[in-house]
């Protein structure tokens, strides 16, 4: 099956790390170049506005590594949004001191584990492993044992390299919808590209209202997959010609 632009009205949703951009040793080192931020600006043209960044890093991250442009956007895994019209939508009920429990146990955890890196996010905490990737088994099961100790008030996710305590409440699957109830996303065909198994519900969702979803590697099922962010760079090259992206 072909996937033609002209053929369809597409709007774009987009993770960031591992599918926009390579994972770096650290959340802050990575860097947005500037033949990302044409082409993105590029795609916003051709799809009349309707792109938007869905990631798990919180909305002022983006803004830092993808700015001037405030994009639309979901962060920290959709607990808050930010429209195309620059209105902020977030978590209610934002439970302060159960997050600062959390954040508490996983620096202990971190201080004791070197080579792990821990990441604030305000509404959640994660710690990464990335540099020390033997300390996988050990850095899951102990943040699992957090969780059980806070009485189930958060909610986990086990990325690559990296496990988050959250706060319950929407996801990126829910981000998705609320956006394609807005202009100019309402009444175009979705298209979610994500690389990690925090993206699954988002895929989903996408294929079930009829769009196309797109897994970079393999930890994911799609409709499409690509190697790396560098294929995802082909694709998007495809879309903002107005061409036939390679199925």
């Amino acid at each position: 099956m072909e996937w033609r632009i002209s053929d369809q009205s597409w709007c774009l949703f987009l993770d960031v790390d591992g599918t926009l951009l390579e994972m770096a040793e650290t959340p802050d080192s990575v860097q947005v170049d500037t033949g990302l931020q044409d082409l993105l600006t590029r795609l916003r043209t051709v799809l009349d506005g309707a792109v938007a960044l869905v990631s798990g890093r919180p909305i002022v991250d983006l803004d830092r590594l993808f700015g001037p442009h405030r994009w639309a956007a979901a962060g920290v895994h959709g607990l808050e949004r930010r429209d195309s019209q620059g209105r902020w939508h977030s978590q209610n009920g934002f439970d302060v001191a159960t997050v600062a429990q959390a954040r508490d146990r996983l620096k202990q955890l971190a201080d004791r584990l070197p080579g792990t890196i821990l990441e604030d996010k305000g509404m959640s905490v994660a710690l990464h492993y990335r540099q020390a990737p033997h300390l996988e088994s050990q850095v899951r099961g102990e943040t699992r044992g957090i969780l059980r100790s806070l009485g189930g008030r958060l909610a986990l996710l086990e990325g690559r390299m990296v496990v988050e305590l959250r706060l319950k409440g929407a996801n990126k699957a829910d981000a998705i919808r609320e956006f394609l109830g807005e202009t100019p996303f309402k009444g175009r065909r979705p298209i979610f590209i994500g690389d990690d198994v925090t993206d699954e519900k988002a895929l989903e969702e996408v294929e079930r209202l009829g769009g196309l979803s797109v897994a970079v590697g393999d930890r994911v099922a799609a409709m499409l997959r690509v190697s790396d962010p560098r294929d995802v760079r082909v694709f998007l090259e495809e879309l903002a010609d107005a061409g036939v992206p390679a199925l």
